[in-house]
């Protein structure tokens, strides 16, 4: 009941957000396929919650982004394709703790590709636990706040199910991602806005 009565005066984050997303596969170099998002397109909600206690600090976080994609690439048979990927979901669910701006990170990610209405077309799912490292920094002013962060991560055993025939599932091999984050805080009586 106490670290439940703690929990209570945390740090909680409720927001909305627009993924910008440009997926590329790549043979000798060249690009070969690639999903892309344009404004709008991949919209999604998220939680975060964080707790510092003098040095320490810890967070817990889940996003949930859907929509559609561009998908540019070829068929089986090396034509070129240009369509649009309905049912594309990002899923994200992390959790994180260390020295106030300094985290060590474990999550989750699974990225639903999506499926047009071409005929020889289907869908699949990547989706990979990942460690990772957060730096986040604070400039305070009067009544706003800069608080940028980076992060790397690293996936562990990144797999992707084909939703074809026996829906076969593949190893992806190394899998890393970086984030970049740069919000402003700003500050009116009590209430706080992130953008």
């Amino acid at each position: 009941i106490i670290f439940m009565g703690v929990l209570l005066f945390g740090y909680h984050d409720v927001y909305l957000y627009n993924i910008n997303m440009d997926y590329r596969e790549y043979i000798s170099g060249k690009v070969i396929d690639k999903d892309y998002t344009d404004f709008g397109d991949l919209l999604g909600v998220g939680y975060k919650y964080e707790e510092n206690f003098k040095r320490f600090s810890y967070f817990v976080r889940i996003e949930f982004a859907a929509g559609e994609s561009n998908y540019k690439g070829s068929t089986w048979d090396g034509n070129s394709i240009s369509t649009r990927q309905k049912g594309v979901y990002i899923l994200n669910a992390e959790s994180g703790a260390g020295f106030r701006n300094f985290n060590l990170v474990l999550g989750y990610r699974e990225w639903k590709r999506g499926k047009s209405n071409y005929e020889g077309d289907y869908d699949e799912v990547y989706y990979w636990p990942y460690f990772g490292v957060r730096y986040k920094y604070e400039f305070y002013f009067r009544n706003f706040a800069f608080l940028p962060e980076f992060g790397y991560q690293l996936a562990i055993s990144p797999k992707m199910k084909v939703k074809l025939g026996n829906s076969p599932i593949l190893d992806l091999g190394e899998t890393q991602g970086y984030k970049l984050e740069f919000p402003l805080v700003f500050r009116k009586d009590n209430l706080y806005f992130k953008v």
